[in-house]
């Protein structure tokens, strides 16, 4: 209809509307196009960006190798702090009752003070390598990381990625099995800079619970939105 001319007031008005609409099509048209060529690479960026993080061994965080030959510790000598860091109320009970049916001794269930998570941590000191290592062999998305820390206490801050832990017959880490090292770990005296340990009750590795109680420890296991300090320790495992 390009070029036509109108013969009377009418076919005009026709023509305008007709034109009109086209021009709006055309825009949405262009303003479509020019978001899907906005969005897709920055899409596709984020995807890049986490699954690059995925592959990383831990998460792209150093962590400390396990001695060679080192067989995973017995549950019941491994002392574990629960700290729910997600929003949702009664998670680290949950996790600490479990934890506990597998033999790990449970000093305390509290909120992390830091707010939210995205990824379950597990943070530990130089002298609890081996229990940290057996620890995580019960979940399949957890961190790795050292802090300063210098007695056997391992911290389990569950993360808003967590769904459960592994069934107890794909668990790698069971007592007396030879535990392997995270790929690019480094010796524990090569790690710098390590992060403040959370205040807490020292656990010594000789005096390490035997089963512990989760269910009997005081807690405040509410949810990080309304966390109190999880640096009081909720009761001692010993």
């Amino acid at each position: 209809m390009a070029g036509r001319i109108p013969t009377n007031e009418r076919e005009a008005r026709k023509l305008y509307v007709h034109d009109r609409h086209r021009m709006v099509v055309t825009v949405i048209i262009a303003v479509m196009v020019l978001t899907l060529v906005i969005c897709i690479p920055t899409a596709a960026g984020l995807f890049d960006r986490t699954s690059e993080e995925v592959a990383q061994p831990n998460y792209g965080v150093t962590a400390p190798c396990v001695a060679t030959g080192t067989t995973a510790v017995d549950a019941s000598k491994i002392t574990v702090r629960v700290l729910n860091a997600t929003d949702k109320s009664g998670l680290g009970t949950a996790v600490a009752n479990e934890l506990q049916t597998r033999g790990f001794a449970i000093q305390g269930i509290d909120n992390y003070s830091g707010g939210t998570l995205d990824r379950t941590e597990i943070r530990f000191g130089k002298n609890a390598i081996a229990e940290a290592y057996t620890l995580a062999g019960n979940l399949n998305d957890a961190i790795m990381r050292m802090d300063s820390r210098d007695d056997s206490l391992v911290d389990l801050l569950i993360g808003s990625s967590f769904y459960d832990l592994l069934d107890e017959d794909q668990v790698t880490t069971l007592s007396g099995s030879t535990l392997q090292s995270i790929k690019g770990c480094v010796a524990a005296d090569a790690i710098t800079d390590l992060p403040d340990a959370l205040p807490h009750d020292a656990v010594n590795a000789t005096t390490t619970g035997t089963g512990g109680d989760a269910t009997t420890a005081p807690e405040n296991d509410s949810g990080s939105s309304d966390s109190s300090d999880s640096s009081s320790t909720n009761s001692s495992s010993n």
